[in-house]
């Protein structure tokens, strides 16, 4: 019969060593009840502690690996954090919040265009689709037959992140606004009704008419007697802008959408 040998209390002192399951241990310190059971057992004071913990000195900081690309950043980081990973939590009051409801979708929807002088892309079309639930963004890019261009999902709905750094936000897509996804850099054309109107309830910068309408009258004070009442065309008003006020494409909008403007313009 093989014999087994057993640990026992005689074995585990300060500084000895143990073989647990293939693994060695350093008994490095005992407390008060085990220091009193050696000194009455084996007549054996309580050996010097061994120093084991890091000072706070000698701690690194922990190094996050830069994001490649797979999954979305937030799960890349948990992965990274803990040893079993764990689904980074959500913001389940604002997902509540601004989830669909009803006509209501809570998603902003802008058509954009590639910013880019390459002749095949510059025909290319985008519809660029921000959640409001959880400030993800999708880019679908709309079929156009003979285009020898696969159509379809451009950039799958995740966060994306600044070039500064920082997450995009609703306030920063606008009609005239430059963003750039995952190094690819779109021009921001136009957004549909339920964007535009959002945008104006919420006072988005570019969309608050108080707002854009003190900065034009910085520069122009008679444009308050111009806008009462009068029906001027779009592309004589686009202009006038243009000439006295720097204004972005879509605060033109918003004050082109308070005036009355002829039918057909």
């Amino acid at each position: 019969a093989v014999e087994k040998q057993f640990y026992t209390d005689a074995d585990l002192t300060i500084g000895s060593k143990i073989n647990v399951w293939g693994r060695e241990v350093t008994i490095c310190d005992m407390d008060e009840f085990t220091a009193y059971h050696y000194k009455s057992k084996f007549n054996v004071d309580k050996p010097t502690p061994i120093h084991y913990k890091q000072t706070e000195a000698a701690k690194t900081e922990r190094e996050v690996p830069p994001y490649n690309g797979w999954g979305s950043e937030e799960d890349s980081r948990a992965n990274c954090l803990k040893l079993i990973a764990q689904a980074p939590k959500r913001d389940f009051i604002k997902f509540m919040k601004k989830d669909r409801q009803g006509l209501d979708s809570h998603v902003l929807r802008y058509f954009a265009r590639l910013d880019t002088n390459r002749p095949i892309d510059m025909d290319r079309t985008f519809i660029i689709s921000f959640f409001l639930s959880d400030d993800t963004i999708s880019v679908f890019e709309p079929e156009k037959r003979n285009s020898g261009i696969v159509h379809g999902k451009f950039i799958e709905r995740s966060k994306i992140k600044k070039p500064s750094g920082e997450y995009y936000a609703a306030e920063d897509l606008h009609v005239g606004a430059v963003v750039n996804f995952r190094s690819h850099q779109f021009l921001i054309t136009d957004a549909d009704e339920y964007a535009l109107s959002y945008a104006e309830k919420h006072q988005f910068p570019e969309a608050a008419v108080e707002r854009i309408m003190g900065e034009i009258a910085k520069n122009i004070p008679e444009v308050n007697e111009l806008m009462e009442e009068t029906e001027i065309p779009l592309e004589l008003f686009v202009k006038f802008l243009e000439s006295y006020c720097q204004l972005t494409r879509h605060a033109m909008l918003t004050i082109a959408r308070k005036v009355r403007l002829p039918e057909g313009t």
